[in-house]
């Protein structure tokens, strides 16, 4: 049975002998992935821009160590992961969560081992 070492959702969580990543790394891989999501929107393919913000989702993710998924339910405002709201009223609102929710998308899953390409194609369709 997995225990919380404090009482915000913010906390990492032990399960038997494995650490398992809190939300505020999540959370910044979300908010990176939303950056990228962005930045691919507004500059052109060549841009440096949009290839260093590729490129720091990518390591966010792969530095998850106990989570190889990111489970996260899109609700208007937010997402919600581990039972907690994050990214209401900052970058992943107004890029991600909005997107998300006007093309109908009630769940994300993110795999750590989600590769630069394909954090691109996912942030270019």
């Amino acid at each position: 049975m997995a225990t919380s070492t404090g009482t915000s959702g913010y906390d990492p969580v032990v399960s038997g002998d494995k650490f398992v990543v809190g939300v505020p790394a999540v959370e910044q891989v979300f908010q990176l992935l939303a950056r990228a999501l962005r930045h691919i929107q507004a500059y052109p393919p060549t841009s440096p821009l949009r290839a260093a913000a590729i490129a720091a989702c990518t390591t966010a993710l792969a530095s998850l160590h106990g989570r190889d998924q990111i489970h996260a339910r899109v609700t208007m405002h937010d997402l919600t992961v581990d039972e907690v709201a994050i990214g209401g009223g900052t970058i992943i609102e107004h890029e991600l969560v909005r997107r998300l929710h006007r093309a109908g998308v009630a769940a994300i899953v993110v795999d750590r081992a989600a590769s630069a390409r394909d954090l691109s194609r996912f942030c270019a369709d």
